[in-house]
């Protein structure tokens, strides 16, 4: 059985935080008891949609057969952008957190913007 949560984070410095909570408060229930890698991918999918796109981001969150998919949907149509950490640059870690975290990543093109998604192993 999947069970799917979806949950609009208001746009702001709070957003990750606020993602993060409800994952980990739903992961408990689907009985999961390894989440910190979750509960990282999700705040820096979170994180990226904040800075670098549009709207408030739409977070998707299913569980099936002990593998956790984290979507996370914003209102801009670019694509991410994977770069290396710079010492004359802020970032460049959040899509490298998650391609080291996750099973698999990737990035859809949708009717309103994109959605980013990863699987992960509970």
């Amino acid at each position: 059985m999947v069970d799917i949560r979806r949950l609009e984070i208001a746009r702001g410095p709070e957003a990750a935080t606020a993602a993060r909570r409800d994952l980990d408060h739903w992961l408990n229930e689907q009985g999961c008891d390894s989440r910190e890698d979750a509960l990282l991918a999700l705040s820096e999918l979170v994180n990226n949609a904040v800075i670098h796109a549009a709207g408030d981001p739409v977070v998707v969150m299913s569980y099936t057969d002990d593998r956790i998919r984290l979507e996370v949907h914003d209102r801009r149509s670019a694509p991410p952008v994977r770069r290396e950490p710079g010492v004359d640059r802020p970032g460049g870690y959040g899509l490298n957190i998650i391609d080291t975290l996750s099973e698999e990543w990737g990035w859809t093109a949708t009717d309103g913007g994109k959605m980013v998604w990863c699987h992960l192993f509970c």
